[in-house]
C-alpha cells in the first residue's frame, strides 16, 4: 500500500528523502509499486 508511503512522508521534515522502500524489510511488497 503506497498509503503508508505517503504518510511516512508527511511524517518526514521537508528536505529529507524517506528511506528506500527496498530498505524497509518490515513488508516484502512486490515490485508492482514500481
Amino acid at each position: 500500500m503506497e498509503l503508508e508511503s505517503l504518510y511516512d512522508l508527511l511524517q518526514l521534515p521537508k528536505g529529507v528523502e524517506p528511506p528506500a522502500e527496498e530498505e524497509l524489510p518490515q513488508e516484502p511488497e512486490p515490485p508492482l509499486s514500481r
